[in-house]
């Protein structure tokens, strides 16, 4: 069976603030898990470019609510096949329906850092 390696980014970001980012490549076996500390009134997302029709299971815990969302941008408009609104958790398995880049976002809008463990593996 071939694997394709497909890079991936998070990005740390608030409104007014300046975006770091770090690049994360899919493990052998095309699978990406990792533990993120958010600080309160940021976010965090794990983005990568899918070929249409391509399937990911994925699942995330975090510590206390947070608001979740995958999206996509095309031109001016932001779509967004998965929305998930004050939840400490969730899973599904997402289906891309056209080559693009894709998001999986988290948002802690609490007053604390929020730790959130994520795992995101081809189906």
């Amino acid at each position: 069976m071939k694997i394709r390696l497909a890079a991936l980014w998070v990005s740390l970001a608030t409104i007014g603030a300046a975006n770091a980012s770090e690049h994360i490549v899919w493990i052998k076996d095309g699978k990406h898990s990792a533990t993120h500390d958010v600080a309160a009134g940021k976010l965090i997302e794990v983005c990568g470019n899918i070929a249409a029709g391509e399937r990911y299971a994925w699942k995330f815990d975090a510590n206390a609510k947070v608001n979740f969302d995958i999206h996509y941008h095309v031109e001016d408009l932001l779509g967004k096949p998965a929305v998930l609104e004050r939840v400490q958790q969730g899973a599904s398995v997402f289906e891309a329906k056209s080559k693009q880049d894709y998001c999986w976002t988290w948002y802690n809008r609490s007053k604390e850092p929020v730790k959130i463990t994520v795992q995101i593996a081809k189906s």
